[in-house]
């Protein structure tokens, strides 16, 4: 191929995507952790996959946030990946998570974030409503399909105890424990807590892949966009700086799917046709 042949084709593919490097992290009781670090910025973002998966469960997301410039560390939790020992998790290993999480948060705020967001998927999300009620570092959590309790991590006192901090949580309409839990937490958590109801028949992070809304809608929470122009300058509107017109929330709120659906009439069922009567009995015969 000629060199302005290959040029061509460079512009036409668009500038090269910052590239993860692996790190490893040292939690507070020694486990060291396997992870993946890309970007700068004094935006911080946490990812943290689902029970039994790891950080490869996010795909390319780490690198498209990265290009938004945000810098984010993607978790192999403990057990996990590249972090697993070859030793059986226990139940309690679950709950020790909770220490990946913070020597993430570490990392970012020594790296220069100033604001860390917290991504989980199921018990990512659960590990991430936790680890931010005694961490102030982080500035909000966005949780993918959490559970009021996931392998023992227990999310419904935690929902409560954020106090200004912002929830976003996304669940697929066709989950009935995701969809059950946002109720559970929008009711606990008040006004912090937004909901966000994705349709198709998915989970976790495989909503990232599955669903074309949750992407922008994760980059309108980030940008602050999610919170328009009127937002309580309070919120976590100026998460990150940069131009923002081109993000657009999707999905459907859940307070508004469930108003709608409370004004959709029902459809009343056919009656059935009527019986036939009864023949005459004649007793005289």
């Amino acid at each position: 191929m000629s060199r302005s042949a290959l040029a061509a084709l460079l512009i036409a593919l668009g500038p090269v995507t910052a590239q993860a490097a692996p790190i490893t992290l040292t939690t507070s009781d020694g486990v060291a952790i396997s992870a993946d670090a890309v970007g700068t910025g004094t935006t911080g973002i946490v990812l943290l996959h689902e029970k039994g998966r790891d950080r490869q469960a996010w795909t390319n997301f780490p690198e498209r946030l990265a290009a938004k410039g945000m810098q984010v560390v993607n978790v192999d939790l403990r057990g996990h990946g590249a972090s697993a020992s070859g030793k059986e998790l226990a139940q309690e290993d679950y709950v020790k998570m909770t220490a990946d999480v913070n020597a993430a948060v570490t990392w970012l705020a020594a790296h220069g974030a100033t604001r860390i967001s917290v991504v989980g998927a199921e018990l990512g999300a659960n590990l991430a409503v936790v680890e931010a009620v005694d961490d102030k570092r982080v500035s909000d959590v966005v949780l993918l399909s959490p559970g009021m309790s996931v392998a023992g991590v227990n999310a419904t006192q935690a929902i409560t105890q954020l106090g200004t901090r912002q929830i976003l949580v996304v669940t697929a309409a066709s989950d009935a424990y995701g969809m059950r839990t946002a109720s559970f937490f929008e009711g606990k958590g008040g006004a912090t807590v937004h909901v966000e109801v994705l349709d198709g028949a998915t989970s976790g992070t495989k909503m990232l892949v599955r669903s074309p809304d949750l992407d922008p809608l994760l980059q309108s929470w980030f940008n602050g966009a999610y919170f328009g122009a009127n937002a309580d300058p309070g919120a976590t509107k100026d998460l990150t700086t940069g131009d923002t017109s081109g993000i657009e929330t999707t999905g459907t709120k859940f307070e508004e799917r469930r108003e709608r659906e409370r004004k959709t009439p029902l459809v009343p069922a056919e009656a059935p046709p009527p019986a036939d009567p009864m023949p005459e009995l004649n007793l005289d015969d």
